[in-house]
């Protein structure tokens, strides 16, 4: 093997081995970034059983933007809103979650009762109507 022939493929594992830690680096702070989202989301539960709402709100909105299981996080900080009696940010949010999970029951359910609120009845009833077929 040539001393080019050798330095060319030196060079190929140094990229490769920069590549694979650029990766590796990459998944790490990926999954840091995950479980801080998930620790706003329990931090959000906690509130939530506590009817601390607007620290329930504040914590969702972090989880969210961590990107903790957003469909459920969508979902809770839609129902701390409509404890505040913000039906509309309630509204937004648990549209929110069923775009990401329409097959939830609950949310459809929780949707209706913040239209009821904002006496948005024929939306309620369609609501509270999808609520009973997905459940």
């Amino acid at each position: 093997m040539t001393e080019t022939t050798r330095n060319r493929n030196s060079r190929i594992i140094i990229w490769l081995i920069a590549i694979t830690l650029i990766a590796l680096a990459a998944a790490v702070a990926w999954q840091a970034r995950k479980t801080r989202g998930n620790d706003y989301h329990t931090q959000g539960q906690t509130y939530l059983q506590r009817g601390e709402y607007q620290k329930a709100v504040d914590a969702y909105s972090k989880a969210i933007e961590f990107g903790s299981n957003l469909a459920i996080a969508y979902a809770n900080r839609g129902y701390a809103y409509d404890s505040l009696g913000k039906r509309a940010e309630a509204v937004a949010d648990y549209t929110k979650a069923l775009e990401l999970d329409p097959q939830s029951a609950i949310v459809y359910n929780n949707r209706g009762f913040a239209y009821y609120g904002l006496e948005d009845y024929a939306r309620a009833i369609e609501d509270y109507g999808k609520a009973i077929e997905l459940d």
